[in-house]
């Protein structure tokens, strides 16, 4: 005799391969900027660009190296600073994740941040040309360490980065006095002794026109390519870590009314695929159940989380993972008791995360998340991956189904 499947075996017996759409946003350069002050994206590529006002924030400081940004995937925000405050904000529409608070220096300005999601640290350079290390909290608390810089007479750092996987702090240094030219250097150091590099070399001309001081620095992992910008234009060089060796690739020129201060690499971040559907029989609610993220899919981040907001109350919900390839455009339809469309697309079945019951304070505002870590492994650069939530109401007589996430792995 042959045992009817389960609705969730039927579920993942339905699924099929279906054409696919971009996985993806592309990932882009973000930086704060001097005057206004604006958090303001360019897409390498085209060198488009895009900006919102943090409200509130304030100007640079009047030191001409004041302030920095740096990426943070674990809040999916911005750190910046002016020279004195710092906050985290939202790329998309600036407002705040972590508010706007003193970041007290000793008598230097704030020159540059970086974010090591991977040991969970944020890294401050200053005007002294020191450089300090703090855990990744909000508020900032201490700093763990800090230690003095030997840069040229009359350079100070002007931005800094960090490369995650390989465990190293990537530096500017320029002399910002209106001299010409300024010098521009950069340096690679061990995290764990950000102040005492391996090499260093001068950095060149961006499409053979001479840069200013540099303003900001920035690593994508995933390309081995350092951004620097003295904030009007922007140059990519690919970078061998041991020798300081460049080799340039790209050449934005000027661009905004603004210049750039601090840069820092946004990840790829998901994009959602598809509608919610509630089988009538989970109750009164609607269909506006909806999937989201906490932070970015991006290389080393130990707290991806996808969330599921909008669902009825106490529905125990699993969320359905694959990795290979983005989600599908068409859909399957997917057996009873559910309605709409999988998106998955995958040949093998997806991984089953979960279940995970969904809680909240109203009838129909049931949430639930899982955290997904993302290895600290270069191998999965540009991995795509596609998830979705389904849940099973009421022993069985309705199914819950959320739209689909397609993302990809990308490096910050």
């Amino acid at each position: 005799m042959t045992s009817r499947p389960t609705p969730l075996q039927a579920l993942l017996l339905a699924l099929a391969c279906a054409a696919s759409i971009p996985a993806q946003t592309t990932p882009e350069l973000i930086g704060i900027t001097a005057a206004t002050p604006l958090l303001r994206s360019r897409d390498m590529g085209t060198c488009a660009e895009r900006a919102c006002a943090p409200v509130g924030f304030p100007p640079m400081a009047s030191h001409p190296a004041a302030g920095g940004s740096a990426y943070d995937p674990t809040r999916g925000g911005v750190w910046i600073s002016d020279g004195t405050m710092i906050a985290c904000s939202d790329p998309d529409d600036c407002r705040y994740l972590c508010p706007p608070l003193p970041l007290p220096l000793p008598r230097a300005f704030v020159s540059g941040l970086a974010v090591n999601e991977i040991r969970g640290r944020l890294v401050v350079s200053d005007t002294a040309s020191m450089i300090h290390v703090y855990p990744l909290s909000c508020p900032l608390g201490a700093p763990l360490f800090s230690c003095p810089a030997s840069v040229p007479s009359g350079h100070t750092i002007g931005g800094i980065a960090t490369a995650d996987v390989l465990d190293l702090v990537i530096w500017s240094s320029s002399d910002f006095s209106g001299a010409a030219p300024p010098g521009n250097l950069l340096y690679v150091a061990p995290f764990g002794r950000p102040c005492s590099p391996i090499c260093r070399t001068p950095l060149p001309r961006c499409g053979g026109v001479a840069m200013g001081p540099i303003h900001g620095v920035a690593y994508d992992q995933c390309t081995r390519t350092v951004w620097v910008t003295d904030g009007f234009k922007t140059l990519g060089l690919t970078l061998d870590p041991s020798t300081c060796a460049l080799t340039p690739t790209h050449c934005c020129p000027a661009g905004g009314t603004e210049p750039f201060i601090g840069l820092c690499v946004m990840p790829s971040r998901g994009t959602v695929v598809g509608r919610a559907c509630l089988h009538p029989a989970c109750g009164p609610c609607t269909s506006t159940t909806g999937i989201g993220t906490v932070g970015d899919p991006a290389i080393g981040n130990p707290a991806f989380t996808v969330t599921l907001d909008g669902a009825p109350l106490g529905v125990p919900s699993w969320l359905m993972l694959s990795l290979g390839g983005p989600c599908s455009s068409a859909g399957t339809r997917p057996p009873a008791p559910w309605c709409g469309l999988l998106h998955i697309d995958l040949v093998l079945p997806p991984i089953l995360v979960g279940p995970v019951t969904t809680t909240g304070s109203s009838t129909c505002g049931g949430s639930a998340s899982t955290t997904i870590p993302i290895p600290a492994s270069l191998s999965l650069c540009g991995l795509h991956g596609c998830a979705q939530w389904i849940g099973i109401c009421r022993g069985g007589s309705g199914g819950l189904l959320s739209p689909a996430l397609s993302f990809a792995i990308s490096g910050t």
